[in-house]
C-alpha cells in the first residue's frame, strides 16, 4: 500500500466537538483498509486568509497531520467525504515516497562489466598466489 501524507485544517472547536470530528475523518481510512502511522496536532492558528467554504468565514484553524497507508482505491472516496464535511476547512492529501530499495546486481546487456566473470576471478587469485609463493621472508 502506498504512503500518503493528510493535511487536515479543522475548524476552531473545543473538546469533544473537535475529538469526535478529527475521529470521525480519521475513520474512514480504518474502515476502507488504511493503517494510520502518526497523527501530528500542530494546534489553532490563523489562517493565512480568509478562507470562505460552507457559507462560513474563517480566519481561525486547527491544523492536523495525519501520516497513513491505504490502497489507492479510498482516495476518490476520501476527497468526496471530506468535501461534504462541515467540520474541515480544508483538507489535503499528498502521496509520501517509499523507502528506497536496496540496489541489487546490474542485470542486462553489461553484466560482464559489473560482475566480472568467475574466469578473470580465477586467473587474479593465481596470480596473487603465484606472487606470495616468490616471496620468502
Amino acid at each position: 500500500m502506498p504512503g500518503y501524507e493528510l493535511s487536515l485544517i479543522m475548524k476552531a472547536l473545543q473538546g469533544p466537538a473537535l475529538k469526535d470530528a478529527v475521529k470521525r475523518s480519521l475513520s474512514l481510512i480504518l474502515e476502507n483498509g488504511g493503517i494510520i502511522r502518526k497523527i501530528e496536532y500542530l494546534g489553532e492558528k490563523r489562517l493565512p486568509y480568509r478562507i470562505r467554504i460552507h457559507n462560513e468565514n474563517f480566519l481561525v484553524g486547527r491544523y492536523f497531520v495525519v501520516d497513513f497507508h491505504a490502497p489507492t482505491r479510498i482516495l476518490p472516496v476520501m476527497q468526496d467525504y471530506f468535501r461534504r464535511d462541515i467540520d474541515l476547512i480544508r483538507p489535503a492529501i499528498f502521496r509520501t515516497e517509499t523507502e528506497a530499495t536496496p540496489a541489487g546486481s546490474c542485470e542486462g546487456a553489461y553484466q560482464d562489466i559489473y560482475q566480472p566473470k568467475a574466469a578473470k576471478n580465477r586467473r587474479f587469485k593465481r596470480e596473487v598466489q603465484k606472487g606470495l609463493e616468490d616471496i620468502k621472508l
